[in-house]
Parts: structure tokens; sequence; C-alpha cells
């Protein structure tokens, strides 16, 4: 992936990435993630993440919806990067009561919009 955006829409979501740095990749998605959208969604995140990047910042400002299979992504994400190397900077109401609920608020780093993963920086977490 370059510099450049890469977009792509599926049913209801649609998933915009972005190198931040050679290493970082930021995932902004949009819409409702849900059952329908997700294995094509994950399959086009998973094919477009060079392996050298080692860290994603997740934009979920504009996400209106997520069911099981937003968990279900950010586990995988999670699982690929690892818990120190995955970031939210921003977040909608809903999916910040998802995450509350299922205890993933208080596993996963909030950040200011850095793109530096070494100046990442705890912040709490506030929903848009």
């Amino acid at each position: 992936m370059s510099n450049a955006l890469i977009g792509h829409n599926f049913d209801s979501v649609k998933v915009l990435l972005t190198r931040l740095k050679p290493s970082t990749c930021q995932i902004k998605l949009l819409g409702e993630l849900d059952h329908a959208s997700y294995a094509p969604l994950d399959e086009f995140i998973f094919e477009n993440i060079l392996h050298e990047e080692n860290a994603v910042v997740l934009d979920l400002e504009d996400l209106s919806y997520m069911d099981s299979s937003g968990i279900q992504l950010i586990q995988r994400l999670m699982n690929r990067f690892g818990l120190q190397n995955i970031a939210i900077s921003s977040i909608s109401r809903e999916v910040y009561r998802i995450l509350e609920i299922t205890g993933l608020l208080d596993r996963i780093v909030f950040i200011k919009r850095s793109t530096d993963i070494s100046q990442w920086e705890r912040v709490e977490p506030k929903a848009a």
C-alpha cells in the first residue's frame, strides 16, 4: 500500500486504508459493520496491509453500528499486530458502548492523532 488512500464499499460499511508512516496503517470504517459485510471486509483489509506494517490505528468515529463481527475484526487485528501495536484515534458513541460492554475498551490504547507509534500516549476514551 502506498501513502495513497485505498477504499472500498462492502454493503453497509466502507473501509479506507491509509499509510500514515512506513510501518503504520490507518483503518477508517464508515457505516455499519455486521455479519453480512464482515468476510469481504476482513479479506480486503488483510490483503491490503503490507507485511512490513507493524502498527494499526483504527478510526471508528463514523462507524454507526457494529455487531460481534466488529469485535472479531478487532481481535484479528490484535492477534496480527499485538495489543501494544493497535490503537484507536476516534470512536462513535455506539461502538464505544460495545467495546465497553465487551471489556475491549480497557485493553486498547486510545491515542491523540499521532502517526508515530513511539509517541502514542494513552488518553481517556471519548465517544464522538
